[in-house]
C-alpha cells in the first residue's frame, strides 16, 4: 500500500464540523470567533485553559510523587494520547480538531492517585464512580464557576468512550471514528509509556519483557509507529476504522495482558499503595466535615474526585491533626476555588445530561 492510498482513507467518514448539535449555551464570550474558527477548534482552546487540564499536573499517571521528572503524570499521558490521536486523524482523514478536543478532554476527570483513587472512592464514598464520566460532569457542570466549559455536544458525547479497562480494545463502527480514535490513541499512548517509566522506575528489567513484546518494535516510538501504520492499513483495506485483525493489534492485546498481570495488579497489592488509600479516606472525611462549613454545601465526594495527589496528602495531614483548621491552613490548595461549585453528582453515562441537543437533533 503506498502513502498516498492510505492517507486519507476514511476521509468519507468524517465528521463534519458544520455538522455540529451545538453548545449548551448560544451566549458565550468565548464564541466571539465563531464565524471564523472551527467549533471544534473552540473547544480545543477552552480545555486548554482551563482549571481542570492544569490539575492534571498534579495526578499521578501510574507512579505517585515520583522524583524523576521523566515519569509520567496525568497531564503527560493526555499530552502523548493528543499526539497519537491527531497523527491518526491525520492519516485517516478525520476530523483533526474533534479528535484533539476529545484527547485534551478524556482524562479530566482523573482522581488523585489515578486508578487507585477511583477504586478507593468507589469503596469509601459507595458509588459507582467512572473517571470518563467524570471528565464530562466536570466540563459541563463545575468548570467556569458551576457554568461549564459550554463544549459542544460531540466532544461531551465523545469523551468517554476512550475507557475499556482491561479488556479488549473494541472498535464501534456505529459511533463517529473520531471517538475510536481517541481509544486507540489512548491505549498506544499509556501501554508502552507505562513499560517505559516501568523501567526507568527499576520495576521492570529489559529481560523481563515477553519475547513477543518485539514484534512492535525495541522502545515506544516503534512500537506507537508499528499500531498506528497497522490501523492505517487495515482501516484502508476495510473501508473503515479498524485495529483487530494485524498482528500488531494481536501482539498489542497480549502486552496489555501481560503489563495488567505483570505490573498493575501487582502495584495494587504493593504497601506503600495501601497506604496512598489511607490517605485518601483520611481525605475525604476532612472533606466531609469541612464541606459543612462552606454555604453552598459543596458534595466531599464530587470534591474528592478532582483533587490532586499534594492536595489528598495535605487533606490526610489536617485530618490526623484532628483539627478543622482555619482557611489561611488550606491557602495553598487549588480546590477552594472550585470547591464551591462541586455539588453532588451522579458518575454513570446516564447521570450525562445532553437532551439539550435532542430538539436540535431533529
Amino acid at each position: 500500500m503506498s502513502k498516498n492510498q492510505s492517507r486519507g482513507c476514511l476521509s468519507h467518514l468524517a465528521f463534519k464540523s458544520a455538522n455540529t448539535l451545538g453548545r449548551r449555551n448560544t451566549d458565550d464570550p468565548d464564541l466571539i470567533w465563531g464565524d471564523r474558527l472551527d467549533c471544534f477548534w473552540i473547544d480545543v482552546q477552552k480545555i486548554m485553559n482551563s482549571k481542570a487540564i492544569r490539575r492534571l499536573n498534579g495526578k499521578t499517571q501510574v507512579w505517585p510523587f515520583p522524583a524523576n521528572p521523566l515519569i509520567r503524570n496525568r497531564y503527560s499521558h493526555t499530552m502523548e494520547v493528543m499526539s497519537i490521536a491527531v497523527t491518526l486523524a491525520q492519516l485517516l482523514g478525520l476530523n483533526v480538531n474533534l479528535v484533539m478536543a476529545i484527547a485534551l478532554v478524556h482524562d479530566i476527570g482523573h482522581t488523585p492517585f489515578g486508578h487507585l483513587g477511583e477504586r478507593e472512592l468507589r469503596k469509601t464514598v459507595g458509588v459507582n464512580f467512572s473517571h470518563e464520566v467524570f471528565s464530562v460532569i466536570l466540563a459541563d457542570k463545575i468548570e467556569r464557576q458551576g457554568r461549564g466549559l459550554n463544549l459542544s455536544f460531540e466532544v461531551l458525547q465523545g469523551a468517554p468512550y476512550h475507557s475499556c479497562g482491561s479488556g479488549p480494545i473494541v472498535v464501534d463502527p456505529s459511533l463517529p471514528p473520531e471517538y475510536m480514535v481517541v481509544l486507540l490513541a489512548d491505549k498506544f499512548a499509556y501501554l508502552p509509556s507505562d513499560i517505559n517509566d516501568a523501567l526507568r522506575m527499576g520495576y521492570l528489567k529489559r529481560e523481563d519483557l515477553p519475547s513477543f513484546t518485539g514484534q512492535l518494535g525495541t522502545n515506544q516510538r516503534e512500537w506507537v509507529n508499528t499500531c498506528i501504520q497497522a490501523v492505517v492499513e487495515e482501516s484502508n483495506r476495510k473501508g473503515f476504522l479498524s485495529f483487530s485483525e494485524s498482528s500488531a493489534a494481536t501482539t498489542f492485546e497480549d502486552v496489555k495482558h501481560w503489563m495488567y498481570n505483570r505490573v498493575y495488579l501487582r502495584l495494587d497489592r504493593e504497601p506503600e499503595r495501601a497506604g496512598y488509600a489511607d490517605h485518601i479516606q483520611r481525605a475525604y472525611l476532612f472533606l466531609e466535615e469541612h464541606c459543612r462549613l462552606v454555604k453552598s454545601n459543596p458534595d466531599p465526594a464530587t470534591t474528592l474526585a478532582l483533587l490532586t495527589d499534594q492536595e489528598v496528602m495535605s487533606l490526610s495531614q489536617l485530618r490526623s491533626d484532628g483539627t478543622i483548621r482555619r482557611a489561611k491552613d488550606l491557602a495553598n490548595l487549588g480546590f477552594l476555588e472550585v470547591l464551591p461549585y462541586c455539588q453532588r453528582q451522579g458518575f454513570e453515562l446516564k447521570d450525562i445530561d445532553l437532551s439539550w441537543a435532542e430538539n436540535r437533533r431533529k
